[in-house]
């Protein structure tokens, strides 16, 4: 008898909710390494420098600081974009806040993408889309300091660590995109 209670109330809370009719969005986050062009690790003062321009332009909110004060996420509070850094200010992350044309975030998207790889050209870095970093070697590959990833920076190849995490996201999101893509006709 327990056992089919807990069956009907896990129905209840998980499955019943799918059949609700639901508005369709898009949901989208691009994680991209950010590479020193030198062979040289990246300098994460230029990082948070780049990315309190990029807040100020395009007016995000500060939405969390690590241990010592830098910025390592930030949050559009009209579109619900964000702009932040997985594990590593190595990795720069973009997810969009939802929308139901995919265009609009591709828009979106090259905005804040053309605005960071100007930013990075001044010092000759530029942002990869190629999984693993090709560059992990030369990095300062330090966890950001904030208590989320405190295990890994433990680890004996902390690099080999971020570069596999960044890299299963970046194939995630290559496939939803790419099935995303094929399935929606193009409406301009």
């Amino acid at each position: 008898m327990e056992l089919q209670l807990i069956r009907q109330q896990l129905h209840k809370r998980y499955i019943e909710p799918t059949k609700k009719k639901r508005e369709k969005y898009i949901g989208v986050e691009i994680e991209m390494p950010i590479v020193n062009l030198s062979k040289k690790a990246v300098d994460f003062e230029v990082i948070h420098e780049i990315t309190k321009r990029f807040i100020s332009h395009f007016k995000f909110a500060v939405a969390g600081t690590d241990d010592e004060e830098n910025i390592f996420s930030a949050q559009n509070a009209v579109n619900g974009d964000i702009l932040s850094y997985d594990c590593s200010y190595n990795n720069l992350e973009l997810s969009f806040g939802k929308e139901q044309n995919l265009y609009i975030i591709q828009k979106r998207f090259s905005e804040y993408y053309d605005f960071v790889q100007n930013e990075l050209k001044l010092y000759n870095y530029t942002l990869t889309g190629m999984g693993i970093n090709p560059y992990r070697n030369y990095n300062h590959n330090v966890p950001i300091p904030n208590g989320r990833y405190p295990y890994v920076a433990e680890l004996p190849d902390y690099s080999i660590v971020i570069a596999l995490i960044s890299d299963i996201k970046n194939q995630m999101v290559f496939l939803f995109l790419t099935l995303l893509i094929l399935s929606i006709p193009a409406v301009e």
